[in-house]
């Protein structure tokens, strides 16, 4: 995983090692403190003691409560697409904190939203996204701001606030950081307007009771059950079914690597070796040489890594192609609730 062994243990482990046991205990005051001092802060913005910016254009969040990979990146990729196709102009406001991607101004996230929607705007900037800096890219006719991993921003007030969770990793042992994965207590989902619970082709059942359970304690939540598609390779925009019976290296620096690794299986491949970096980690050109070299010589034809992290990767020759797994999301039955929330607020928000 991306994480370290002892953190995998710790946070996400159904049964811990004895030592991510023993941290869990000795940091569970830690997290309570963390999780109590999040919810004063909550608190605050919630009864207007302190008020968050108002910007002038609608702000659509998309967010998480746990840290680590939930599908975020292709959920974006997805909802910019939808504002273009309903005559928007969506501008992703990120934090911008990943590898800068060759030749680019932005980090790999960035430069993969650039690359798949066309005509997106991509601003990378924490004065921005805390209402500082300057705003006058929302003069923009049909401008609305998604703010990527915005769910924590309060500074910023939103429209909508649509949060990720990983049906394969929900909440993790249920505890906050640093005992557990959550970045605030799990009620405070209930904050949500929309919850997309992400990767339930993983294992449908376990997402429909776990779509059936948020329901449950937020009643009027809309709640979608989503799936991630694999779509094409990347460059050249190749069919993926290049990948079937190909023997492979697997090369990422994601949140959560293992479903990377479970799709690249799905597809087919044979997967010979992994190499996994911490998320959002730069990947050097002398890094993929030494795979390469390995790979050689076990008769792997192919490395392969995650659309987000290809634009970190220089394009030289290592003697071995590297293709990246591009992946779409689909929504799983009728989303036309989640397409109602997103109109009517919009309409609520126009002209403002």
């Amino acid at each position: 995983m991306a994480e370290p062994d002892a953190l995998q243990s710790l946070w996400w482990s159904r049964t811990p090692t004895v030592g991510g046991l023993l941290a869990r205990i000795l940091l569970v005051p830690f997290g309570v403190i963390f999780g109590g001092l999040v919810a004063i802060r909550s608190l605050i913005y919630r009864r207007g003691w302190r008020r968050g910016f108002r910007a002038p254009v609608p702000v659509l969040s998309v967010g998480n409560i746990t840290v680590g990979g939930t599908g975020k990146t292709p959920t974006v990729k997805w909802l910019a697409n939808w504002l273009i196709a309903e005559g928007f102009h969506p501008i992703v406001l990120q934090r911008g904190y990943g590898t800068r991607a060759h030749d680019s101004d932005v980090d790999e996230e960035g430069a993969l939203l650039r690359a798949s929607v066309p005509g997106i705007t991509v601003i990378q900037s924490t004065e921005v996204r805390s209402g500082r800096g300057d705003w006058s890219f929302a003069a923009k006719a049909g401008a609305v701001v998604i703010l990527d991993d915005g769910f924590q921003r309060l500074q910023m007030e939103r429209d909508l606030d649509i949060v990720l969770v990983d049906a394969t990793r929900p909440f993790g042992n249920g505890w906050p950081l640093p005992a557990g994965p959550l970045r605030e207590w799990l009620g405070s989902i209930a904050r949500a307007d929309v919850v997309v619970v992400t990767r339930s082709d993983a294992d449908p059942r376990v997402a429909s009771g776990l779509c059936d359970d948020i329901q449950r304690k937020n009643p009027g939540q809309i709640v979608q059950l989503q799936r991630h598609v694999p779509t094409r390779l990347l460059p050249g925009d190749r069919p993926v079914s290049e990948l079937n019976g190909r023997s492979v290296w697997l090369l990422s620096a994601i949140g959560h690597p293992s479903e990377f690794h479970r799709t690249v299986v799905e597809c087919g491949a044979k997967v010979i070796g992994v190499t996994i970096l911490p998320d959002h980690a730069p990947i050097p050109s002398a890094l993929i040489s030494g795979i390469a070299s390995r790979a050689g010589k076990r008769d792997v034809t192919l490395i392969v890594v995650t659309s987000k992290d290809l634009p970190k990767i220089s394009s030289e020759a290592y003697g071995i192609p590297i293709v990246a797994l591009d992946v779409d999301v689909e929504f799983v039955g009728d989303n036309q609730a989640l397409v109602g929330i997103l109109r009517t607020r919009l309409a609520r928000t126009a002209g403002r």
